[in-house]
């Protein structure tokens, strides 16, 4: 997470996020935390991810920033 700026990098929701990678969770819970992260910080438009017919699956939009969160 060492991209994020340090006052969203110690919210509960990034440091949760953070673990769940460091302790190799599956893709599928570590995308619903950093969905729930995004969200938090109003970030995240799932309907640009949802309506875009190339989007895969795994992809989620950013402002702008897709994020294969696929492993």
């Amino acid at each position: 997470m060492t991209g994020l700026p340090k006052h969203r990098e110690l919210r509960q929701t990034w440091q949760r996020a953070c673990q769940l990678i460091l302790d190799r969770a599956p893709a599928a819970e570590i995308t619903r935390q950093l969905e729930r992260a995004l969200f938090m910080d109003a970030k995240l438009d799932l309907r640009q991810a949802r309506t875009s017919p190339s989007a895969k699956p795994a992809t989620r939009v950013v402002k702008g920033l897709a994020l294969n969160l696929s492993v």
